[in-house]
């Protein structure tokens, strides 16, 4: 048993990586070009580095940064710092109260919002509009758990929770609410269309199904699939007019390495390499796992 499972590590590891962690990404540093470095969220001047306010220059440190004593910081939002209840309400932590200021969310309660969607977002979605309007606006209250297939409104179902655990979802072709329920893959999703990731998933014949390399019919979209959860990806390439899955992330050629895998790998002396800090990590795991099965 022990040999067994030790050969099928090895041959993961040998046949390449057809399925790769979402996590796996190449080290900012690394990147010598702007498109590839802005694909995987680096931050791009000149040369690729981590997006971390402390690498922007002057000109370029604004939105979540700050410039302060000749260096570029973290600047840290608050409330006060929103004028208008239409860029308060756009904050999720942060709700336009009856004194006329954006304070900081303490209770649904002392939230008022122009349009009753708004309410939704308040306290990482703890609260509902009332059905009250006083002065043109909406008072917050806190969300109550409700049984889904009683919701007749779309905006409200999906918006809704029947425990704190399961959110409520619209399914258009019936024009009912119902609660959302293990939907880890996309079979389980059946004839839901709403609930048929289209990434993940691709809607044929009524039903909800797996996505393969072979359902991307151009080469500007066969690049991979993630998973229902995305957490992982499978790699797919474009060659003799169709897209198909790799064995190995040596077949991608130049071109596909990088955007393929998702920043995951590099094209290196003159192959698709995987970027060296995962693989790196990887071999150790896979040694440790190995020397554990073998005492």
């Amino acid at each position: 048993m022990k040999i067994n499972l030790i050969l099928c590590i090895l041959t993961y590891q040998i046949m390449g990586q057809i399925v790769i962690p979402l996590q796996q990404r190449c080290l900012c540093s690394d990147i010598s070009e702007k498109s590839q470095c802005e694909l995987i969220n680096c931050y791009w001047d000149e040369a690729c580095s981590e997006n971390k306010c402390e690498n922007r220059k002057q000109d370029k440190c604004y939105g979540e940064c700050s410039w302060s004593n000749g260096t570029c910081t973290d600047y840290i939002f608050k409330c006060s710092d929103y004028s208008t209840q239409k860029s308060c309400d756009q904050q999720t932590n942060c709700g336009w109260a009856s004194s006329q200021q954006c304070i900081l969310f303490n209770s649904c309660q002392g939230f008022f919002v122009s349009e009753p969607e708004q309410c939704y977002s308040k306290g990482q979605n703890q609260c509902e509009p009332s059905a009250i309007q006083a002065d043109g606006q909406y008072q917050c209250v806190q969300k109550v758990n409700v049984e889904c297939g009683k919701l007749k409104s779309k905006t409200i179902c999906n918006n809704s929770q029947q425990s704190n655990s399961v959110q409520c979802g619209w399914k258009q072709s019936t024009n009912e609410c119902l609660a959302k329920l293990n939907f880890d893959i996309c079979e389980n999703a059946k004839d839901w269309q709403e609930m048929c990731d289209t990434y993940a998933c691709i809607w044929s014949n009524g039903t909800c199904q797996s996505r393969d390399c072979g359902s991307f019919t151009i080469q500007e979209t066969c690049k991979f699939i993630p998973n229902y959860q995305y957490t992982e990806i499978t790699v797919c390439i474009w060659t003799d007019d169709k897209c198909q899955s790799v064995q190995s992330i040596d077949e991608l050629p130049q071109e596909q390495c990088f955007e393929n895998t998702n920043g995951g790998s590099m094209w290196i002396n003159d192959g698709c390499t995987s970027c060296q800090g995962y693989t790196q990590i990887l071999n150790i795991i896979m040694m440790v796992l190995i020397f554990t099965l073998l005492e």
